[in-house]
């Protein structure tokens, strides 16, 4: 297993990073704290080709979990806070 962190701006009201944790070796990971901008994280997840298994939120502030609707279509999990 290769863990990688790949961070990601959304820029909007806040502007707030979302991080993806990705298994290198396997695509698979998490994306934590999704941000407002759920265009963004959908977009990289499919250059990327990744299978996100679970969102993960810190907390329950809009600016850190405004997107998760959108990825969740994508994920094989639920969220979590």
């Amino acid at each position: 297993m290769a863990v990688e962190i790949y961070p990601l701006l959304a820029r909007g009201v806040f502007a707030t990073y979302g991080y993806f944790v990705v298994d290198s070796e396997t695509d698979r990971g998490v994306l934590v704290d999704p941000g407002a901008q759920p265009d963004l994280f959908l977009r990289a997840i499919r250059e990327n080709g990744w299978s996100i298994e679970a969102i993960l939120l810190t907390h329950g502030h809009f600016d850190h979990m405004g997107a998760v609707g959108a990825p969740l279509r994508l994920v094989t999990a639920l969220a979590s806070i």
